[in-house]
């Protein structure tokens, strides 16, 4: 069974136990030379592990096991937190819009794009990884809070006033705009 010696960036495997305290050792010896110091698992075991991987162990934010590597549990629950976050604040938003603010980007257009960026570039920073039923799972979830978000839209979008509908939609106001005077107080007057 593999073994592995597990520091905080850096993993060795290897057939056996044996065999990765070899490499471990050897490796010791050449940072040695160079000045750097190591945390072995023999002696630190809070700062290092050494152990059988058959179970799976985390590594710069995976989980691999033996033909399977899957975001690890911290980072799905943080992509989980992330997306609910800007769904709780667009629905703050649509709640404000409704009650008449005037939020100048943040309608349902702009808290969309925003799970949108988040999960494309989630996704592909995980995009090697084959835990195909991990990544379904994440898409319920962002479905589920997108639904939540649609069916408030719905609900303000069906009594409100066109001004209104476009404040929640996200989609820019031209009367929304500051003006930004060139002339004057008084009246301009054509000769």
């Amino acid at each position: 069974m593999p073994d592995c010696s597990m520091r905080d960036r850096s993993s060795l495997l290897g057939r056996d136990r044996q065999s990765v305290l070899k490499a471990f050792d050897h490796g010791c010896t050449l940072l040695g030379d160079l000045g750097l110091k190591v945390y072995d698992p023999r002696d630190s075991h809070d700062k290092a592990v050494i152990g059988n991987v058959k179970n799976g162990f985390d590594f710069l934010g995976c989980n691999v096991r033996p033909g399977m590597i899957q975001p690890s549990r911290k980072s799905r629950a943080g992509i989980r937190e992330r997306i609910q976050k800007i769904v709780d604040d667009g629905r703050h938003t649509l709640h404000a819009i409704a009650a008449g603010s005037r939020v100048p980007r943040d309608g349902l257009v702009q808290v969309l794009f925003d799970v949108h960026n988040v999960s494309r570039g989630w996704g592909r920073s995980y995009s090697f990884c084959n835990g195909h039923d991990v990544m379904a799972a994440l898409d319920r979830f962002t479905d589920r809070n997108i639904e939540g978000l649609l069916t408030l839209y719905d609900r303000y979008n069906k009594i409100a006033a066109p001004v209104i509908r476009r404040r929640l939609l996200g989609v820019q106001l031209l009367q929304d705009i500051p003006v930004r005077s060139i002339v004057g107080p008084e009246r301009a007057t054509l000769a």
